[in-house]
């Protein structure tokens, strides 16, 4: 199998067991590639993946652990 066929099933499979955590996992491995190198971004935070870069969504994810 190649080794993106073997990549893409491991996300369908975490996709299905916890499709939050999937796109999670997705905005994380595009910020990777976008920001490979030194690279400055000079970027609002309101769409994916960036959004994971906000104050808000860190905030967001703080209360959801505090309730």
């Amino acid at each position: 199998m190649a080794e993106g066929d073997a990549e893409a099933a491991e996300y369908y499979k975490i996709y299905n067991e916890d499709p939050e955590l999937a796109a999670f996992l997705r905005q994380l491995e595009s910020l990777r590639k976008i920001l490979k190198n030194k690279t400055t971004l000079m970027i609002g935070t309101d769409s994916a993946p960036f959004t994971l870069l906000s104050t808000d969504f860190m905030n967001s994810k703080e209360s959801e652990n505090i309730q």
